[in-house]
Formats: C-alpha cells, structure tokens, sequence
C-alpha cells in the first residue's frame, strides 16, 4: 500500500520498467474502485477508470501525470492508502470499430 500523496511518483517510476503484456491496478482500501494503467506499446498508454465513472483513455505517457491526478481525486476521493497491484494480461488487445485500442481485462470476482 502506497500513501497517496506518493502515488503519481511512484506509478511514474514503475511504468519506465513495465513490460509490454503487464499493466499497473490502482485500487482502493476496499477493492472497489480502479484505475488500470496499461502500455500499449512504448508511444502509448491504456488507462481504464473503473469506478464512480467508467471511461478509457488513450494517452502518451507524458500526459499520465495530469490526468491520473484527476483520476485520483475523482475515484479515490478519501483514501489515504492505495493498492498497487502489477498484474499480467494474457488477453490481446483488441481495435474496436472506433479504432480505439482496448485491453480486455478480466474481472476478479
């Protein structure tokens, strides 16, 4: 568990050594609320908000600061510690007819 006032930091470092196929989970105390943060290739990141909202960012990596502040503040509104999780996709990518490309990304249950 991570404080978050060190979270933007910390998801910086960790990304810089992230493998294509791995994505960072951000989750509440209570497992609730998510914001996952994949590489896609190394031009450009997936960040999926799943909580409050839910929506999907197709962003290059020197725009994750900005957006995952808002994120923080959005989702994880209260939290002081937060799960950070570095999990593996066995699952592609998969180009939507938007040509947008999403991760599936299985639920845990």
């Amino acid at each position: 568990m991570i404080d978050k006032t060190k979270i933007i930091d910390t998801v910086h470092e960790r990304l810089k050594k992230l493998p294509l196929g791995r994505y960072l989970d951000l989750k509440t105390y209570k497992r609730n609320r998510s914001i996952i943060i994949a590489k896609i290739n190394e031009e450009d990141l997936l960040v999926i908000e799943n909580g409050y909202f839910k929506e999907r960012f197709r962003i290059k990596p020197e725009k994750l600061k900005r957006l995952l502040s808002t994120l923080v503040k959005r989702e994880l509104p209260r939290s002081h510690k937060i799960r950070l999780y570095i999990k593996e996709t066995r699952l592609p990518l998969i180009f939507d007819m938007e040509g947008v490309f999403t991760m599936v990304i299985p639920t845990e249950q």
